[in-house]
Formats: C-alpha cells, structure tokens, sequence
C-alpha cells in the first residue's frame, strides 16, 4: 500500500490530508502552524533571491553603461589626439585626468609604434 501510494502524487496527497484528520485539536493545531511557518520561510526566500537577483541585474546593467562609457570617453580622447588636440583640453572634453591620459597616451604610443601603427601626438 505505501508503495502504491508514493508513486501516486494525488493518493500521497489524500493519505497526507487524512492523517491530518486524524489527529487531535492539539496536534492539528500545531502542524498546521507549522506548516504556515514553513510556508512564510519560503515565501521570504523566494521573494529576497528575486529582490536580490533584480539588484543584480540593475546594478550589472549601471556597471556596463559605466564602462561604455569609458570606452567611449577613451576612442574620443583617441581621435582628439589624432586630429593634434593638446592633453589639458582632450581631458576637459572626455572628463579623464591629465596623467591618466599622458600615462594613457605614451602608452599607446609605445605599442603602436611597436606594432607599426600611427598615433600622431
């Protein structure tokens, strides 16, 4: 019969509600709080990983504007400093510091002049 009855969800389910019937006040009492326990436990962890996993995806998408931005700020610094533009404007334009961009540029130069490329500065 135990058998029968764990292959058939329904039949577990049947077998589940009649011990329920058959018992006490007392004892129906406290596992019917108990199951409101567990049942509030896992509403609460279902609904913090949701909330947490929207934080995730909000604060990954801000990370990724973040750094589009940056690279975008970087290829304008990169034409600006092809067409002959001096370092203290290119950072005023593309809001990067100074020494970051002449670190920036010297070290670009160095690669493409490895690499044969041209950066004019």
């Amino acid at each position: 019969m135990k058998a029968l009855v764990e292959k058939n969800p329904i039949l577990e389910k049947a077998f589940v509600e009649l011990d329920k019937l058959s018992m006490d006040a007392k004892t129906r009492e406290l596992y019917e709080m108990r199951e409101i326990g567990l049942h509030d436990y896992n509403t609460n962890i279902r609904s913090a990983f949701e909330k947490g996993e929207k934080r995730g995806i909000r604060e990954g998408i801000e990370k990724g504007k973040k750094r589009g931005d940056r690279k975008r700020s970087i290829r304008t610094a990169i034409e600006l400093k092809k067409a002959g533009m001096d370092t203290e404007f290119i950072a005023k334009a593309v809001e990067l510091p100074i020494p970051w961009l002449e670190k920036f540029f010297q070290k670009v130069r160095i690669e493409n002049i490895t690499n044969g490329g041209n950066l004019s500065a």
